[in-house]
């Protein structure tokens, strides 16, 4: 029965790890025992870079070309994704021989007429019956054609079963171009030039292309390879043609460390093909493409556990585009379009676009920030502002100070000199007025005290318009305005103004310097409707009036009023005027009774004419009229209301500001005479 043997080498070469298991056998098929042992050394080597059929990196092999490098990997990248070569490598295949026993007197000699090659196999498969070395496990390795073949055979050329390489039959069959003879115990040997012996050896190239399929196998990262001879086959021949001879069955197996798939990018380096044969992350904080268009944050590295392996195995990189922050304040696009707002980053990856604020006043003279310019704006010079200083002698306005922003100055103008302001010191012979400086002076002007008119006499008048009360209505002013919402039909008037003190003012509240007393009573048939008194006067100015009668009379005040004229007034009595106004406050009592039933205010006009002073005496009759507001006199609205009527004009009736009274009675005295005096000689201290 024949014997079987096997042995086993390791060989590592430049960093190069080939595991290698090696095996030779005969096969007990004859009872002489005889035994034919094929021995193979399989190296996985390097390669010339561009010479890439030159084997590199062990010690017998001779250097690449000038400017080339030698390719040797620890681990082989399916496909070369990072597209450095790591998919290649050089088999380098020793072919030789161990104890061969045949016949008596044979040679003890094995010729080789094939050698196979299975690309990839099945972890521990065996041919399993086939003809071929293993079971195939896929399309994971494929040899890269006879091009790539070199050998240091004597005389031999070795084609292919696969000439072209590419995608093919898993079992590569390699043919020498003539049979090799190799006597017994010429152990294979890597060394170049070959052993005297006889044996040779066989380069050829390989590129890994695939991973392997997932579940074909428990060594997913390590593919398997074999070379040898099948029995039966005629690859190998011990004492070949002579009786006895025998057919080798050796096979050897290598393990071809692999990548797994690993991502390659800014973050990932893919696999470290020469360490650790394992996927490679960039170092964390690399910096990696910033895509976020956010001037707040750097993109950068960092590690990301792989799932399945701890941290300390592996890990992949990931870009993450908030990975560093920009320090607070650093600038950052402004896109708010406000220029008084400066964009910068917060410190926390945001760019704050009011992360610094242009600070303005912002008031009465001041707009605060013009968002078009960023800078601050006051008001145009002299934009009036809020007056506060109570001072009627001044004006405020917007003033710039020496930094540019706008001021309210209480005197940013003076009222022109003699303007009039408050009247504070209590002297009715003074009159307030600004002095140009902005001061109201209290001394501007001194009053020589003026001497007014008195007047006397009474009458009656019309009281609700034209009516029973014997007015003329074709004659204009001679009935009172038809304004009443009462039925009286006249009116009865009668008193003393300006007596014993009479001095012209034009409005002066209760002033001590008009003394006097005044009624009017409206009537009905045949009682009396509505009653007023009046002690208190606020004016008394008197005019020199001149009439449609006689219009080319002069009028004086201050002297004798028409002298020598019966016909405008006031003569025969001579006077100095024609025309008394005066106002007040009074009480009115709307039915016959008590005179203090309201206070109210009042004003009279009085116009002396002729002598009697009634329409039955000749023209033009005396006038008088008298309007009464039902306002209480001492009220905010009653001390308004009595400024607004007091006779500071005489020559007038008509009231601008004042609104329409409640009692407008009188015209033309339809009876009686109204007489107007110089003003008595008794003089009064305001």
């Amino acid at each position: 029965m024949h014997s079987q043997s096997r042995a086993a080498r390791w060989a590592i070469t430049s960093g190069l790890a080939a595991f290698l298991a090696i095996a030779a056998a005969g096969f007990p098929t004859q009872a002489h025992a005889f035994v034919c042992n094929g021995q193979f050394d399989l190296l996985q080597k390097g390669y010339c870079s561009t010479t890439t059929t030159q084997g590199c990196g062990t010690s017998v092999d001779a250097p690449c070309p000038a400017g080339e490098t030698c390719k040797t990997f620890g681990f082989f990248d399916p496909g070369d994704p990072e597209h450095d070569g790591a998919d290649q490598l050089r088999i380098s295949l020793s072919v030789g021989t161990s104890t061969i026993t045949g016949p008596t007197g044979a040679p003890d000699n094995m010729t080789v007429h094939k050698i196979r090659f299975d690309l990839d196999c099945v972890q521990n498969s065996g041919g399993n019956g086939t003809n071929t070395l293993c079971m195939d496990q896929g399309d994971v390795v494929e040899y890269m054609g006879d091009a790539t073949i070199t050998t240091d055979c004597p005389g031999v050329t070795w084609t292919s079963s696969q000439p072209l390489g590419g995608v093919g039959a898993n079992e590569v069959v390699f043919t020498p171009s003539a049979p090799i003879v190799i006597p017994q115990s010429c152990a294979p040997s890597q060394a170049s030039p070959p052993p005297a012996c006889g044996g040779c050896k066989l380069e050829f190239g390989l590129r890994v292309v695939h991973q392997e399929p997932a579940g074909s196998d428990a060594t997913p990262q390590i593919v398997e390879e074999a070379a040898g001879y099948i029995q039966g086959q005629g690859d190998a021949v011990c004492n070949e043609g002579l009786t006895g001879s025998l057919q080798s069955g050796s096979t050897q197996t290598a393990n071809m460390p692999i990548c797994p798939s690993c991502t390659i990018d800014q973050c990932n380096l893919g696999c470290d093909e020469q360490v650790t044969g394992m996927c490679q992350a960039q170092t964390a904080s690399t910096p990696c493409a910033d895509t976020d268009g956010n001037a707040c944050t750097t993109a950068g590295c960092e590690l990301s556990e792989i799932p399945g392996v701890t941290p300390s195995q592996a890990s992949i990189g990931v870009c993450v585009q908030t990975h560093l922050f920009a320090s607070n304040s650093t600038p950052c696009a402004d896109t708010d379009g406000n220029a008084c707002t400066t964009a910068g980053c917060d410190g926390a990856g945001t760019c704050d676009q009011n992360h610094s604020v242009q600070v303005c006043t912002t008031d009465q003279c001041n707009k605060g920030c013009d968002t078009t310019t960023g800078q601050c704006t006051a008001q145009p010079a002299s934009t009036p502002c809020g007056d506060t200083d109570g001072n009627t002698c001044t004006t405020a306005g917007c003033e710039l100070n020496t930094a540019g922003v706008g001021v309210c100055v209480q005197s940013h103008l003076f009222a022109s000199n003699s303007t009039p302001c408050p009247d504070t010191d209590g002297d009715s012979c003074t009159t307030a007025g600004c002095d140009g400086q902005g001061v109201c002076d209290q001394n501007h002007m001194h009053c020589v005290q003026a001497l007014g008119c008195r007047v006397t006499g009474g009458g009656t008048v019309d009281a609700c318009g034209p009516g029973d009360s014997g007015c003329d209505p074709n004659t204009p002013g001679s009935c009172a305005p038809d304004s009443c919402a009462s039925p009286a039909l006249e009116a009865t008037h009668g008193g003393q103004v300006g007596a014993p003190v009479g001095v012209a003012t034009a409005f002066t509240p209760d002033s001590a310097c008009i003394a006097g007393e005044w009624t009017h009573v409206r009537h009905i048939r045949p009682g009396l409707f509505g009653n007023f008194h009046a002690r208190s006067f606020d004016s008394l100015m008197c005019a020199c009036l001149p009439c449609p009668e006689n219009p080319d009379v002069p009028g004086v005040v201050g002297s004798l009023c028409n002298p020598g004229d019966r016909i405008c007034g006031p003569e025969p009595r001579r006077a100095p005027a024609n025309k008394i106004c005066f106002s007040g406050a009074g009480n009115y009592a709307p039915t016959n009774g008590p005179r203090a039933g309201r206070s109210v205010v009042f004003r009279v006009d009085v116009e002396d004419r002729s002598e009697p002073g009634g329409t039955n005496g000749p023209p033009p009759p005396d006038r008088y009229r008298i309007r009464i507001w039902f306002v209480p006199a001492d009220t905010s609205e009653g001390q308004t209301l009595r400024a607004e009527v007091a006779c500071a004009d005489p020559t007038t009736e008509e009231l601008t500001n004042a609104p329409p009274p409640d009692i407008d009675d009188g015209g033309d005295l339809i009876r009686g005479n109204q007489q107007i005096h110089p003003p008595l000689s008794q003089t009064c201290t305001p």
